[in-house]
């Protein structure tokens, strides 16, 4: 696990598979415990760390021992994984509150997720953002990487289209609609006028990494109310 200057920097206590799956059986509903299963046992087998209670820190990146919180996660800034592994795990029984999320590998949330700002997920279609409860959030953009709620959804903007929940967001945009320059590339007409882009997922790591704004216009993303098929 890694952190920034002021942030936690013991996560947990190691445990075996088996003791950290009792956990999650003891927490968890059936349904959201059964898609978890999936991805837990290809990457639990030396072990787990268990935080018991509530994490709270400025900033968690996860990896490469699989993470599992008792309780909820708070954070101030970034959460995000991928560290020092091909495929991480985070497990989350209680609710996740962050101002943004960067996920190349697999996050299970139990409860409510609330995102102030935004919620990145990049993988080929390898891994899932999986949430138990209900996901609220200004922006979703998703690469190729599946985004699953089961309870409400409250979401102004979606880059993407692997969202599986009960609701739709309010829009769906391009990358360049919502996006500050350098998240994307442009595909201009003739007259130099952008008209479509393509995301550039390494660079949006990368300035969500650094602490750097992401959105273009904060305001108008969070103020449009209206969605659109």
């Amino acid at each position: 696990m890694a952190a920034k200057p002021g942030g936690v920097t013991s996560w947990g206590r190691e445990v075996s598979e088996r003791d950290a799956w009792a956990r999650v059986e003891s927490s968890a509903t059936p349904g959201w415990r059964q898609k978890l299963a999936s991805w837990w046992k290809g990457v639990t087998d030396e072990g787990v760390l268990l935080h018991e209670g509530d994490l709270e820190a400025d900033s968690l990146i996860v990896g490469p021992r699989p993470l599992v919180v008792s309780g909820s996660v708070r954070l101030k800034g970034l959460l995000a994984d991928g560290h020092a592994a091909d495929h991480t795990l985070l497990v989350v029984l209680g609710d996740l509150e962050v101002e943004n999320v960067a996920t190349v590998s697999a996050m299970f949330i139990a409860g409510d997720v609330r995102i102030r700002g935004l919620l990145f997920g990049d993988s080929l279609g390898d891994d899932v953002f999986c949430c138990g409860g209900g996901l609220k959030a200004r922006v979703l953009v998703e690469e190729h990487h599946f985004i699953q709620v089961a309870g409400p959804l409250d979401v102004d903007v979606l880059v993407g289209s692997k969202l599986t929940a009960p609701d739709r967001p309010r829009r769906r945009l391009a990358p360049h609609e919502v996006l500050l320059q350098g998240a994307w590339i442009a595909e201009e007409d003739d007259d130099g006028v952008v008209v479509d882009s393509t995301l550039e997922g390494k660079a949006l790591r990368a300035m969500l990494r650094a602490g750097q704004p992401v959105l273009a216009d904060p305001g108008s993303v969070a103020g449009e109310k209206e969605g659109q098929g």
